[in-house]
């Protein structure tokens, strides 16, 4: 697989665990780990495994990030949830 490092594949989320989920890839049909780790990496928070539903939720942060930026009003920040069935795209690195 190292010829394929950097390529995007498009995958299903076939199960969830606290440490991160399983990806299914449609292209080459293997499974890989898609850990907590890279999820916070991408969503830029901690992400915590919600038992109720079986979902990866990222944390909400303080928003706007930068200084100085403001939001229209009521607006929220997009909160990242992964579940199961969900479809991902993902690199393969290292």
């Amino acid at each position: 697989m190292e010829e394929h490092l950097g390529e995007e594949y498009d995958g299903l989320i076939i199960s969830i665990q606290k440490y991160g989920c399983f990806v299914e890839l449609f292209e080459v049909f293997v499974e890989g780990l898609l850990s907590h780790r890279a999820l916070e990496e991408f969503a830029g928070t901690r992400c915590v495994l919600r038992e109720r539903d079986h979902a990866i939720v990222a944390l909400p942060v303080e928003w706007p990030r930068s200084p100085g930026a403001r939001r229209s009003r009521g607006a929220k920040p997009r909160q990242l949830e992964w579940h199961l069935g969900d479809k991902v795209r993902v690199a393969r690195n290292g």
